[in-house]
Order: C-alpha cells, then sequence, then structure tokens
C-alpha cells in the first residue's frame, strides 16, 4: 500500500499525476531589503562560501531546492520571499497519468543486467560563472554590481533599467552607478588603458572610431565657429573612454569578449585589424592637417617681417613682456578677414604697492621720526606725487598685431598698443611702425613705453625700506 503514494518505476496512482518542484532564485530581492545581508544569509543557507556569496545575484537561474512536492516547494518558497529573497516555482519531471495501475513490462536477463542510466540534472539553472577571485576588491565589486543587472545578458543601457537594479532604494542605485559609471584611468589614458587591460583590439578600434568622430564634429564646427575646439574633443573622447571601460572590461573578463557584438566578423580577423591601423595613422594625419589648416596655424607657422630667422608664432609667444597672449581670428564690418595677436602687459600690484608704502610711510613719520626735519617734507612731497600721478599713469597696455592671409601669404595689416587707464577716459590707441616693433619682438625689448615702469612699479617698497635704513643709520651718527 505505501507503495501507490508514490509513483515508482512500476505503478502510477490511480487518476493522478504525481509532480516533482525546483525552487528557483533569479537574484532578485524585495525593494527596501539589504542585498548584502541577504547575499550572506542565502549563501550559509546554500552552504557557498561568502566570497563567491556575489555569484549568486549574477542573474542566472539557481535551484535552491529540487525535486520537492508542491506543498514542500510552496513552503519553502514563502518562507524565503518573506524574508525577501524572491523566488519561483518550477515543474520538475512529471509521470504520465493512468486510470488503473499498470503492471510495469516484463524485463528479461539481458535487459536487467543492463544498469539504469539515470537522468543528468539539467545545467540551465546553474550554469558556470567565472570566479572572480583573481580581481581586486574593487573589480569584483564592479562586477557584481553588472551581474546583479545582467548586463551580460541585456546590455549596457537596457541593464541599467533591470528590475534588480531599479528594485533597489535610491541611494543604493546612486551607489551602483557611481560604482560602474565613471574609469578614471580610462579617462586619463583612453584607449591605451583598453590595451593595457588586454583588450587591444577594442583599444585600436576605440581610436579609429574617435578619430573619425573628431574629424566629423570639427569639420561642422568649423562652420559654425572659428576657435579651436580640438582640446574641447579631446575631453569628450577622455568621458567616452571612461564611461564604457567598466563594461567592456566585463564582458572581456566574463564572456572572453575581444571585440563589440556588433561589429562583422571581417573586422575582428587580422586582415580587418590592419586595415583599422592604417585608417588610424590616416586619421591622425588627418586631424593634424585640420590643426594646421587655420588661419592662426597659418600666420604662426610664417617668417617674422624683416626677420626670417624666426617664426611670428615663435617670436611673438616668447614675448617677455607679456602677462597673457592671445590669439583669436577675426572679422571686419567689411567682411575682411584677419588674425590678431594681443599681448596683455598688467600693473596688477602697481596700486597694492602703493598703499604698502604710503602706510610705511606714515608709520615711520609716526614712529620713528619724534622731531621734525627734512625727511618729513620728503615724505609729504613723496605721497603728493603717487596721489596725483596714479590715475594718469597707464594701468595696463594691450600690444597689438594684425595679420591677414593673401593668395597663401602672411601680410601685416597693423602694429601698435591700446593703452589702459584707471579713468577710461584717458584711454587711447598708438600705432608702430612695422620694422621698428617686430625688431623690438624679435630683440625682446620692450614695445610699449613705459612697459618696464608698468612691471616694476614706481613705489618699490624693498628700495625704500633701505632709504629709511639709510636714514635711521644718520640719524644714530648724528
Amino acid at each position: 500500500m505505501p507503495n501507490l503514494l508514490k509513483p515508482t518505476s512500476q505503478h502510477v496512482l490511480q487518476g493522478k499525476v504525481m509532480n516533482s518542484y525546483n525552487v528557483i532564485f533569479k537574484g532578485e530581492i524585495a525593494e527596501g531589503k539589504d542585498r548584502d545581508k541577504l547575499s550572506q544569509a542565502l549563501a550559509k543557507f546554500l552552504k557557498v562560501p561568502e566570497g563567491k556569496a556575489h555569484l549568486l545575484f549574477s542573474g542566472n537561474p539557481i535551484c535552491i531546492k529540487k525535486a520537492l512536492s508542491e506543498a514542500e516547494a510552496n513552503a519553502l518558497t514563502a518562507k524565503l520571499n518573506g524574508v525577501g529573497i524572491i523566488t519561483y516555482i518550477k515543474p520538475a519531471t512529471t509521470q504520465a497519468s493512468s486510470t488503473t495501475p499498470v503492471a510495469a513490462p516484463s524485463v528479461t536477463p539481458k535487459q536487467a543486467a543492463k544498469p539504469t542510466i539515470e537522468a543528468k540534472p539539467s545545467t540551465a539553472t546553474k550554469p558556470t560563472v567565472k570566479s572572480y577571485d583573481d580581481l581586486s576588491k574593487g573589480w569584483q565589486k564592479v562586477f557584481a554590481e553588472f551581474d546583479l543587472r545582467q548586463a551580460d545578458k541585456l546590455g549596457y543601457f537596457a541593464s541599467a533599467k533591470s528590475p534588480a537594479h531599479t528594485s533597489r532604494p535610491k541611494m543604493e542605485q546612486f551607489k551602483g552607478n557611481y560604482l560602474v559609471g565613471f574609469n578614471m584611468l580610462a579617462f586619463f589614458f583612453g584607449p591605451l588603458y583598453y590595451m593595457v587591460k588586454g583588450m587591444w583590439k577594442k583599444g585600436i578600434y576605440l581610436m579609429v572610431f574617435l578619430s573619425i568622430f573628431n574629424i566629423v564634429c570639427l569639420g561642422i564646427l568649423s562652420f559654425i565657429t572659428d576657435k579651436d575646439l580640438t582640446p574641447l574633443m579631446g575631453i569628450i573622447d577622455s568621458v567616452i573612454c571612461a564611461s564604457i571601460a567598466h563594461y567592456d572590461y566585463y564582458r572581456y573578463y566574463k564572456l572572453g569578449e575581444t571585440s563589440w557584438p556588433w561589429m562583422p566578423n571581417w573586422m575582428v580577423s587580422t586582415k580587418g585589424v590592419s586595415i583599422a591601423v592604417v585608417v588610424l595613422i590616416l586619421g591622425i594625419g588627418a586631424l593634424f592637417l585640420i590643426g594646421t589648416s587655420s588661419d592662426i596655424s597659418r600666420v604662426k607657422n610664417s617668417p617674422l617681417p624683416y626677420f626670417n630667422e624666426y617664426e611670428i608664432g615663435k617670436a611673438l609667444d616668447s614675448y617677455s613682456a607679456c602677462d597673457n597672449i592671445q590669439w583669436e581670428e577675426l572679422e571686419n564690418n567689411r567682411g575682411l578677414k584677419f588674425v590678431q595677436y594681443t599681448c596683455n602687459i598688467y600693473r596688477p600690484s602697481a596700486e597694492s604697492n602703493y598703499v604698502a608704502e604710503i602706510k610705511m610711510l606714515n608709520d615711520f613719520y609716526d614712529n620713528e621720526l619724534k622731531q621734525p626735519n627734512t625727511l618729513k617734507d620728503y615724505i609729504e612731497n613723496q605721497r603728493k606725487w603717487e596721489i596725483i600721478q596714479w590715475p594718469i599713469d597707464p594701468k595696463q597696455y594691450n600690444v597689438i598685431a594684425q595679420f591677414s592671409i593673401v593668395d597663401g601669404v602672411t601680410k601685416v595689416l597693423y602694429t601698435g598698443a591700446e593703452i589702459i587707464y584707471p579713468n577710461e577716459k584717458y584711454n587711447k590707441n598708438e600705432a608702430y611702425q612695422d620694422r621698428w616693433f617686430f625688431q623690438s619682438i624679435r630683440n625682446d625689448v620692450s614695445v610699449a613705453q613705459p612697459a618696464r615702469e608698468i612691471i616694476k612699479p614706481r613705489l618699490d617698497v624693498e628700495e625704500f625700506r633701505k632709504t629709511i635704513e639709510t636714514v635711521r643709520q644718520n640719524r644714530a651718527s648724528w
């Protein structure tokens, strides 16, 4: 009688089908639950080493218990779901039903001698996952986050919207996005970082794609603005590399992926990679030509007028009087395009030095000179002179040279200086003779008088301190 309660190879229960069930875990947990705590608890329940607990959340179906009755499977599922571990019941094998007990077919001695071959358990519910033990803790966390999102199945963008990720609290989502979102080394080293990590095919093709991207963007931007935006494109390239490096290395390490899945086979072959290298060299050459084709570059590479031993760019950029240098492509109201070089010469410390020296003069007069003498007259005169002189002394000179490209030849349009005063009503422009201007630049002497006085303010605290010390010594000898 007990044998009739359970299907065997010889009998089935009349009118009923006896099923067994597996309890499956897909890496999902209830919203608001702590994944780290649940992973450790589940690892302990399944007798999995704690160091490999993160593999349980890879997103691949894992059979927690199998061959349970329906009641047992429901009970276990309810228990796990109650603590936040979301599980599912899946039917295992189903026996054929019969209306009456059926005797087993007779077995010949020859057949009985053959051992029964048991069906191998399905591996679909428990796939082999590459261990992350050889990785650093930082990479293990990155890979565990991608496993949670099932990034190896869903892809980079779709995995960001996976229920396993979006069902977490907002703070955990933010931490996960921060963990996998930006690779600082890839930002600084770009495709070279790929090659160091073993992804040399992706590194080469990344260089090719970014070069083509830059050429197209710079070509479009050249119609919008005359400014050199090559540095901006470099930053964009770095951000692209930094954003995808984590995911690419994850697929390389876990799946052995050396190229992107959308790439055709011919691109992955040795011939395709060789073609990519040639395209890369041509692309770099094209970028170089784009960078040197601007009027600014042409002017800077032209010989210095009257003194051909220097290039214009080398001579003007090394002019030591400048505090700041600007090169611009401009157009006047009559449609003439030209290149303007501006050398800014400031007097940033003159006013502060003046205030400091006047204070020192006052302190010296009040604290050191108790009796009237000729030094008092010197101090007062010095004060009056500087107070009168300061508003009418220039505070800045802008040394200017303008060039135009005519039939491929650089022509000088204007050389001079814009003189800026504290009171703007005194501002004025002065034109210089071209040969004298470029000779001064070549010899590195001031073309904006009194430029040296601007760089070194008239009031020199150290110089006056020496004067005071001399007066003090003279007084001691009286």
